[in-house]
């Protein structure tokens, strides 16, 4: 029984922690290409008008830009437009809450890598 549970409290914990470095944009969805220890790495595609959601970014991250476009980012009750470039690629520290969306006229691709 006390096996049992110190196994259960294991997996609660290992899930945690996996769940806790997962990247989680409430209007948007990513496909995960990969997961290991060390990094989970996950493609999006942000249409024309979409917000990805006041979110937080719980590591670190590598963004690489697929195919660009026209990105506003809003944090801290400032504004900022930028044009991202194909083939372009970020660091994004872990932050706080923030949002940002696609306020051009083309499809956003990106893979993002967040370092665990």
């Amino acid at each position: 029984m006390k096996r049992n549970l110190l196994l259960l409290v294991g997996l609660i914990v290992l899930a945690g922690t996996v769940l806790g470095m997962q990247q989680l944009y409430p209007n948007m969805e990513g496909t995960r290409v990969l997961e290991n220890e060390n990094v989970v790495v996950e493609r999006f595609t942000t249409r024309p008008g979409q917000w990805a959601g006041v979110h937080a970014h719980k590591g670190n991250q590598i963004t690489v830009i697929l195919n660009g476009g026209t990105v506003t980012f809003r944090e801290n009750g400032h504004e900022r437009v930028e044009t991202m470039e194909d083939g372009s690629v970020i660091w994004v520290e872990a932050t706080e809450g923030h949002d940002h969306g696609n306020t051009g006229d083309t499809p956003i691709e990106m893979l993002v890598f967040t370092l665990k």
